[in-house]
């Protein structure tokens, strides 16, 4: 991808960009994915830079993270978008590692939960003795 990427920056025409065309073909590409309408500018950027593999176009990082979603619920969605960023994308957590988090969370939740209501009164409480 970055090759790609380098390769449209050192394209030496600058080509004219039509925001309207833009703005619909953005909006269809998030719903629909690659589709017929951005093909002549797939083809026009083939012919510009050389090969370019349509399935990069074709399975987006959120096909991936919805499959996450559907296999195994919100913490599976989870756990793969935070090692998609740590750049793990094929591993997976073990189960371990899952309640280790979890009780982190709860012990957490469960500090927060005991002191939060008692902070005025404690504030109130060293405000008066000082």
């Amino acid at each position: 991808m970055l090759l790609i990427i380098e390769k449209i920056i050192l394209i030496d025409s600058i080509k004219e960009v039509n925001l309207s065309n833009y703005a619909f073909l953005r909006e269809r590409m998030v719903r629909f994915r690659f589709h017929d309408s951005l093909k002549p500018l797939y083809n026009e950027l083939q012919t510009e830079i050389g090969f370019i593999d349509s399935s990069l176009f074709l399975r987006t990082p959120a096909d991936d993270t919805w499959q996450a979603y559907r296999k195994g619920g919100l913490a599976r969605a989870y756990s793969f978008l935070d090692l998609s960023y740590r750049n793990e994308k094929g591993k997976r957590r073990n189960k371990d590692e899952n309640k280790m988090d979890l009780l982190i969370l709860q012990g957490l939740l469960g500090f927060v939960g005991y002191y939060l209501p008692r902070l005025p009164y404690s504030i109130y409480k060293v405000l008066k003795e000082n």
